[in-house]
C-alpha cells in the first residue's frame, strides 16, 4: 500500500479547512488504493443522509399554549399579577419567535396544584401559570398538564413530553426560571420541572 503524500495532495490538504469532508476524503484517499477509493465514493452516495437542521425551531407538531391564571388575593392591597406575569412572559417570548406557542389569559384563580389538569382541560392550555399574594408576598408557580408519571404519585417534565407536550415548554420554562423576584415580584419555581 501506497502511503507517500505527493506535493499536490500537500497542497490540496493546506488549501482544505480543517474537519471540512473534502479533507477526510483526501487523508482516507491517501491509505486506500484507487480502486477501494472509488468504491468507497460510490457506496456514500447511494447511502441516504439526513443531517439536522440546526437552524431551524424544533417542530413538535404540538402546540403550547400557556395559560396565565388570576392569582388568589389573600389579603394586603390588590395588585394584578396575571397581567404582570402575562406581559413579561410575552415580552421574554417575542424575540425567540416560537412557533405553535400562544399564550392566554384564563379567568380563573387556582387553589392547589390539583386543579392545574381540570383547568389545563377546561381552557385548552398545556401549562398554567398560577399564584396566590397577600401583604407579606407574592407565590408564583407554574406546572404543565398531564404530566403525571405512570406511578401516578409524581409530575415531571419527562411524562409531559412522552404525553405528547410540545418541546418549547422546555424553552418557556427556562425563561420562567430568569424572572426575578426583586425586579419584578414574580418568581417561578421551576427546579421542580427539570429531569
Amino acid at each position: 500500500m501506497n502511503t507517500h503524500i505527493t506535493d499536490r495532495q500537500t497542497e490540496e490538504l493546506a488549501q482544505t479547512p480543517k474537519n471540512s469532508p473534502l479533507q477526510a476524503i483526501i487523508h482516507i484517499k491517501n491509505f486506500i488504493n484507487k480502486k477501494k477509493y472509488f468504491l468507497l465514493i460510490f457506496l456514500l452516495l447511494l447511502v441516504p443522509v439526513n443531517l439536522p437542521n440546526l437552524n431551524a425551531q424544533a417542530d413538535s407538531g404540538e402546540e403550547l399554549v400557556i395559560g396565565v391564571a388570576e392569582w388568589r388575593h389573600e389579603g394586603g392591597p390588590v395588585t394584578d399579577w396575571q397581567q404582570a406575569a402575562y406581559e413579561q412572559l410575552q415580552t421574554a417570548l417575542e424575540p425567540l419567535a416560537l412557533d405553535g406557542v400562544q399564550i392566554i389569559k384564563i379567568p380563573v384563580a387556582l387553589d392547589t396544584a390539583r386543579d392545574v389538569d381540570r383547568v389545563a382541560e377546561d381552557y385548552d392550555v398545556n401549562m398554567i401559570l398560577w399564584g396566590w399574594y397577600d401583604e407579606v408576598a407574592t407565590r408564583s408557580y407554574v406546572d404543565l398538564a398531564d404530566a403525571t408519571q405512570d406511578d401516578g404519585l409524581t409530575n415531571s417534565l419527562d411524562a409531559f413530553l412522552e404525553h405528547g407536550g410540545s418541546p418549547h415548554a422546555v424553552r418557556v420554562l427556562l425563561i420562567l426560571s430568569k424572572f426575578d423576584y426583586v425586579e419584578s415580584g414574580l418568581y417561578f419555581c421551576v427546579p421542580r420541572w427539570t429531569p
